[in-house]
């Protein structure tokens, strides 16, 4: 029932530190787009994770739902996967953090992070990240002179930027 939906929506919203969104909060069309312009989904509401935590919480709040789940990582999605319709989208693109254990030889990458982030930092330990493309579109120059990501706030204006500049090429039809 929706009550159970609103209820459970009020019970999210004490449990999450990232934003919610929807479809009537303003930046949700920005937001809500994905890379590739040819799919145009349009969830119920929109989980911008900055936690673990945020993300377990969203997940439930979906499965106590019945809605559909979608996760978006860093918003380079060519299938449209990365969204849905009428359900709820996961957005993991503030969680960039990058942390490099050289001594183990681990690391740990948030889910929002550009591969750019982690073959830096990976370089910046002497090691190599065998995948994908170096590009400078996945590794900004901001990223370069860091061994982790920025902090969240810096990561999320950088994230807002980001959407600005999506909008302004999608009004002028200039797709990368």
């Amino acid at each position: 029932s929706s009550a159970g939906i609103s209820d459970g929506l009020a019970r999210l919203r004490t449990q999450f530190r990232g934003e919610l969104i929807e479809p009537r909060d303003a930046g949700y069309d920005e937001v809500r787009q994905i890379w590739n312009a040819m799919f145009d989904k349009k969830p119920a509401l929109i989980a911008c994770c900055t936690s673990a935590d945020d993300v377990s919480a969203a997940v439930n709040y979906a499965h106590e739902n019945g809605m559909l789940l979608a996760v978006r990582g860093g918003g380079h999605n060519g299938s449209g996967s990365g969204s849905c319709d009428g359900g709820l989208l996961i957005d993991l693109s503030l969680m960039r953090a990058v942390r490099v254990d050289p001594a183990a030889q681990r690391a740990w990458v948030g889910g929002g992070a550009f591969e750019g982030c982690l073959r830096h930092s990976s370089e910046h330990e002497n090691r190599v990240m065998p995948a994908g493309f170096p590009n400078h579109r996945i590794q900004p120059p901001e990223y370069r002179a860091h061994a982790v990501v920025p902090a969240p706030d810096q990561i999320e204006a950088e994230f807002r930027q980001s959407l600005e500049r999506r909008r302004q090429r999608r009004s002028h039809k200039e797709f990368p």
